[in-house]
């Protein structure tokens, strides 16, 4: 198990497993690993997950609990207009960049 793999499952998705209805904001997909993970528990936990990232990863999967949203992970305005209004978990995965990931932190 690589150590991004180790990371998810043994501190951050058993933590997320315990939410009920978790509505979940990805930002950065690459590959889908995180995505899928996530997938599993909205599935078992009856949640939604809403992904973005620059590249078309709309292809990672095809789940009705799934959004993609290809756009810039600071495009605020526009990520917002799909979301409801409360989220349980921001995944900050895409650059990383300490002046972005404050500005993604602090924006959501």
């Amino acid at each position: 198990m690589d150590e991004y793999s180790l990371k998810l499952d043994k501190f951050l998705m058993p933590l997320i497993s315990k939410i009920n209805n978790p509505i979940i904001l990805e930002l950065g997909v690459e590959n889908g690993r995180s995505t899928k993970k996530f997938l599993e528990i909205c599935n078992t936990n009856n949640g939604k997950l809403f992904s973005v990232d620059v590249k078309d990863c709309s292809n990672i999967s095809n789940d009705p609990r799934w959004n993609f949203l290809k756009t810039r992970d600071d495009n605020f305005k526009f990520i917002n207009s799909k979301l409801p209004d409360k989220i349980d978990v921001l995944f900050i995965d895409s650059l990383h960049e300490a002046i972005h990931v404050k500005k993604l932190f602090y924006g959501y």
